[in-house]
């Protein structure tokens, strides 16, 4: 009932809820591993390389290009563009979108090597090794309930899966 206003209200409250939740996390989760030295020490190096494992720089360009040409076509990105007041605030939407976008993306990484950090400590409840017994998709539910406080594990949960039902 509230058009794009309402969208857009929508959409910033589950960005803050997601990118303020998982930045809360990262204090928490290399506290939790001992801290970033010994994250360091606890794996293995090339975890620590931007190109390793995923095919190279060739395989990195195609996945910016393939992102970059599903998203910005997307309805949801299409629609925003449609409603900017014009051109000019849709290029700049786009930039800032992408910037924080990128800016964002390191967050995760660094969630996910505090939890192999800790996994590699044996510092991780028997339920949580279990959990993640080849199946990484609950890594960072587990690293929020064994780090966080529960109202910070709560914010985190609520933007997460308030994007997903979004």
């Amino acid at each position: 009932m509230g058009g794009l206003w309402s969208v857009t209200l929508t959409d910033f409250i589950q960005v803050f809820l997601i990118v303020i939740g998982m930045v809360v996390a990262v204090p928490y989760a290399l506290k939790l591993a001992g801290g970033w030295a010994t994250v360091k020490q606890t794996v293995p190096a090339e975890h620590f390389s931007l190109t390793e494992g995923i095919g190279g720089w060739g395989q990195i360009i195609g996945f910016v290009i393939m992102y970059v040409a599903t998203f910005s076509v997307g309805q949801e990105a299409v629609s925003r563009y449609y409603a900017a007041r014009g051109g000019k605030a849709a290029v700049q939407g786009s930039i800032i979108a992408a910037i924080v976008n990128f800016l964002f993306a390191f967050i995760p990484v660094i969630l996910g090597l505090a939890m192999l950090s800790l996994f590699n400590q044996n510092l991780l409840d028997g339920n949580v090794v279990d959990a993640l017994s080849g199946n990484s998709r609950y890594a960072l539910p587990s690293l929020a309930v064994a780090s966080m406080p529960a109202v910070v594990t709560g914010i985190l949960f609520a933007g997460i899966i308030s994007a997903t039902m979004s």
